[in-house]
């Protein structure tokens, strides 16, 4: 868990350096978020709780500005307020990264429904589906059609899994040497993933320069948090003081991202602002209004990160393992009623078409967890989630893919980025 610690501590500094920029307002003030953030950088256990702290007044009228209709009804816009999410890491012992392990919780008004955990290499993972189901009726339907496609389908030995999960309890996913998922990752870093420790440092060293070149801070008194202090940046003069170094880092982090930059006139000139609390030399809270960033601010969508000490991260008992590979083998085999693939002897209902749609989502999925745009070089890992039975045969023809599944062929068309479809026709490419 070591990089996703150094993520969480490195995404968390690009925040707050974010958040000023118009000179050095007091040279205390800066020094002390400077310790703070040593005292982070050194703690082995850390918490992150990200909750939205706004009266549901204010949320609607932000929503409202923001053009966007969020929850139909009041209480799902309450359920929304009262969430939160919880990020953990436990680093073990000094020196040693294979005890490293990390926790993700999802909670509203302080009840657990949800919870990943990575202990020695194993994911593990829990989601409270009947406590969910009283909070949100309409997810009881749901639930019971999954539960009765349970009965009627043959899971061979993934039913176990598949029960556990719907009852609430712990799965386990094995993510070590040898594992489906470790040998998913040795494709991707062989296709060239962008997110290495250069790209990682690249962003930590960005972040580091506009926090001591373009942040103003000033204290404004304290509470029981502890001391506080306002932060400010001018979201143009910030991208000024970056832009020499941007591109590199979007080259090595989503290439091709860096031709889009905007000319310096095309940001917006807004000057923001961020409260910052700090208690005994430690980071204890951040807070920044999202409202800020409209063209005509209304209400508040207030956005915080509480932080705290965190603690020891230990594998729950009794879960029950996941066997990858045989669900991959049955996402590839039958699933009748719904359209899918029926056994070895090729199709039901699906046509090729459905089949190159199918490949080309796989595309994205990739493309989206590496940055990039989809390419023909995440072939071999989607061809392998395609390997049957019944196979679905993929060719690279230039930057396109053929896709040939039940005797029929099809030519896909790759999206431009991975968060927009591809194209598929029938016939060769």
């Amino acid at each position: 868990m070591r990089s996703s610690r150094a993520l969480t501590s490195g995404a968390l500094l690009v925040v707050l350096a974010g958040t000023a920029a118009c000179g050095v307002a007091s040279v205390a003030p800066k020094v002390q978020l400077r310790d703070a953030f040593g005292a982070l950088g050194d703690a082995r256990t850390a918490s992150f709780t990200v909750s939205l702290p706004s009266s549901e007044d204010d949320a609607r009228a932000f929503l409202s500005a923001s053009g966007e209709d969020g929850p139909e009804s009041d209480d799902m816009l309450k359920e929304l307020l009262a969430g939160e999410f919880v990020m953990s890491y436990d680093q073990g012992q000094a020196g040693d990264a294979t005890d490293d392990a990390g926790s993700f919780q999802m909670r509203i008004d302080g009840e657990t429904y949800g919870e990943l955990r990575v202990v020695d290499q194993v994911v593990y993972g829990r989601v409270d589906l009947d406590g969910l189901s009283d909070r949100f009726p309409e997810m009881d339907e749901g639930l019971d059609e999954a539960r009765t496609q349970l009965d009627e389908q043959d899971l061979g030995e993934a039913a176990a899994a598949a029960e556990a999960a719907l009852d609430g309890e712990w799965v386990a996913l094995d993510m070590g040497e040898g594992s489906w998922f470790a040998e998913q990752q040795e494709m991707m870093e062989g296709a060239g993933g962008p997110m290495t420790e250069e790209v990682r440092q690249q962003l930590f060293d960005l972040g580091k320069k506009a926090f001591e070149s373009s942040v103003s801070l000033r204290s404004a008194g304290s509470d029981d948090i502890g001391d506080r202090m306002i932060a400010s940046v001018n979201t143009r003069e910030l991208y000024t003081d970056l832009a020499d170094e941007l591109p590199d880092l979007l080259a090595g982090f989503a290439p091709g991202a860096e031709e889009s930059m905007p000319p310096v006139e095309e940001v917006p000139d807004v000057d923001v602002q961020a409260m910052i609390w700090i208690d005994d030399d430690e980071l204890r809270r951040f807070e920044l209004d999202l409202a800020q960033f409209l063209e005509e601010p209304a209400g508040h969508m207030v956005l915080r990160v509480d932080i705290g000490d965190g603690g020891p991260i230990e594998a729950p008992e009794n879960a029950v393992q996941v066997d990858m590979e045989e669900l991959v083998s049955l996402g590839s085999g039958a699933y009748e009623d719904g359209g899918g693939y029926s056994g070895a002897d090729g199709p039901t209902d699906v046509t090729v078409l459905d089949a190159a749609y199918a490949v080309d989502g796989e595309f994205m999925y990739y493309a989206y967890s590496e940055g990039v745009a989809p390419t023909v070089e995440h072939l071999p890992m989607v061809a392998e989630t395609f390997a049957g039975p019944p196979p679905v045969e993929l060719i690279a023809v230039g930057e396109r893919v053929q896709v040939t599944y039940g005797g029929e062929t099809a030519c896909l068309t790759l999206g431009p980025d991975a968060d927009t479809p591809g194209t598929a026709v029938p016939g060769s490419c």
